[in-house]
């Protein structure tokens, strides 16, 4: 028979502080939970939280809310897409004309930014400018496979000759109906709208708001485009001879993209519209830009085209800034002396040619300068 001997009396109170300073530690290692918080689960996952939910705007609100307070901000809609345009008047009563600003397509959601200090700047000269957003590039299609697939090869095996069961019968091949005028109308209104069909629908739908704005008159109208913009801008103006437009190409650069109008083949195009073709050298990105702006000079020569002139603009370039006066000056000297003197010479000797016609052009007997006495 044994005893049990009990625990000295001295151990308890040594093991109860010892319990004691375990509990709060490990309650400290635990995140507090409010008393009405309701447990999650693995099957409701806390909600998601938002980003930027509060001050989130249209496009047009967030262009009307960065651009002056004068600036129109216009939202055009063609049959399948809608795009902005910034529309700015000059304070003098009677515009020197109207400039169609289109920017580079390749800046994307900058485009305002690219074309801002030449829309404010030429507007307080005194032009109308209308600012175009470009369509969006259409990414390059992926080349179809060029290489021949490696066919799997699997080893062959005798197989017994089998004889074709008497009474199988021959599968009917079934010829698939044809489509109805309906479905193909329907295929053909689902395919996306090519670059050039966007570019010159937008042209035409801001040149329909120059019409309204300007009631109809014919004053000077210019199409100022920069960049990869420039080909499509001069096919337009090439493509448009009744709209009577001057073309204005800065840092005009050719686009790659398939299908892509090509400056060098569009000179013979023009009519009479006069172009100014402005490029800076160097330009950052683009080291062929003096090489090619000797090529078109070279190219509108040999046309002799006597209503192209070329300049390069002075100083270097260092991006597109919201204030550029070096490039508005030269910009606005190039249009009085390329576009504006040359179209109202014309005039001018125009109105005194109807108004002084020469003597085989006049009426017999009513004319200036005659008389409809004779004398004996």
């Amino acid at each position: 028979m044994t005893t049990r001997c009990p625990a000295p009396p001295i151990l308890l109170p040594t093991l109860l502080a010892l319990l004691l300073s375990i509990a709060p530690a490990q309650a400290a290692d635990e995140p507090a939970v409010p008393e009405d918080a309701t447990p999650a689960t693995a099957t409701t996952p806390p909600p998601p939280r938002e980003r930027f939910s509060a001050g989130s705007a249209s496009s047009a609100e967030q262009l009307t809310q960065a651009l002056a307070g004068d600036t129109r901000v216009l939202t055009l809609e063609s049959d399948s897409e809608s795009f902005h345009a910034l529309l700015q008047l000059p304070a003098e009563p009677e515009p020197l004309g109207a400039i169609l600003l289109v920017a580079d397509p390749d800046t994307a959601e900058a485009w305002a930014e690219q074309v801002a200090a030449l829309h404010f700047a030429l507007a307080r000269h005194g032009w109308i400018t209308l600012a175009l957003q470009p369509p969006s590039p259409v990414p390059a299609s992926v080349p179809p496979r060029t290489l021949p697939v490696r066919a799997q090869l699997t080893p062959v095996t005798a197989v017994a000759p089998t004889e074709p069961a008497p009474d199988t019968a021959t599968p009917e091949t079934t010829t698939p109906a044809p489509a109805t005028p309906v479905e193909e109308s329907a295929a053909t209104a689902t395919l996306p709208q090519s670059f050039a069909e966007q570019f010159n629908e937008r042209l035409a739908l801001v040149s329909e708001e120059l019409d309204n704005l300007q009631n109809g008159s014919s004053s000077i109208r210019i199409l100022l485009a920069i960049g990869r913009a420039a080909p499509w801008a001069m096919d337009y103006v090439a493509g448009h001879p009744q709209n009577a437009l001057q073309l204005v190409m800065i840092d005009p650069q050719p686009d790659p993209a398939e299908g892509a109008p090509v400056i060098g083949e569009l000179w013979d195009k023009l009519g009479e519209a006069r172009v100014v073709d402005l490029y800076h050298a160097p330009l950052p990105g683009y080291p062929q830009a003096a090489p090619d702006a000797r090529m078109r000079r070279e190219q509108a020569q040999r046309q002799q085209l006597a209503n192209y002139y070329q300049a390069r603009l002075p100083g270097s370039f260092t991006g597109w800034e919201a204030q550029m006066p070096w490039l508005v000056r030269s910009v606005q000297g190039t249009l009085e002396k390329q576009i504006l003197e040359p179209i109202r010479a014309a005039a001018e000797l125009k109105a005194a040619a109807a108004a002084n016609p020469p003597p085989s052009q006049r009426p017999p007997g009513g004319g200036k300068g005659s008389s409809n006495f004779t004398l004996d």
